[in-house]
């Protein structure tokens, strides 16, 4: 079967590309790239022009937050998802005010992560 919607993975820890890549696998939706800074996410965006974008917003270099401005300035209708570590709140805000979709809470929950997939792909 194909999944219905592809999408890449930003992150600069393997582990935590890993796990977001296996709890999706299990809803159906397929990982077409991985990068590990923001920089290199915006320059694979828009390589492989995915469904939608799972971006960590604290990276060394170029963080998740100017690697999402970097592909809104240029496709302001991109549907990117933040994943953010606790503490984070006012850089989860600082992205979703820019135009981010939504976001995750790290450590992933597989079932808050699939449910609000379900909720956003029905959008």
């Amino acid at each position: 079967m194909e999944a219905e919607y592809d999408y890449i993975v930003v992150d600069d820890r393997e582990d935590q590309r890993e796990a977001i890549k296996a709890i999706l696998a299990e809803g159906g939706f397929e990982c077409i790239g991985e990068a590990a800074d923001g920089e290199s996410g915006a320059d694979l965006y828009f390589e492989a022009l995915p469904d939608f974008v799972i971006m960590d917003i604290d990276m060394p270099g170029v963080d998740g937050i100017e690697g999402a401005r970097m592909i809104l300035e240029d496709d302001p209708d991109a549907f990117i998802i933040m994943a953010s570590g606790f503490g984070m709140q006012s850089k989860v805000i600082e992205a979703i005010n820019l135009g981010a979709a939504d976001w995750f809470m790290k450590p992933y929950d597989k079932r808050a992560v699939l449910a609000k997939m379900r909720e956003l792909t029905e959008e």
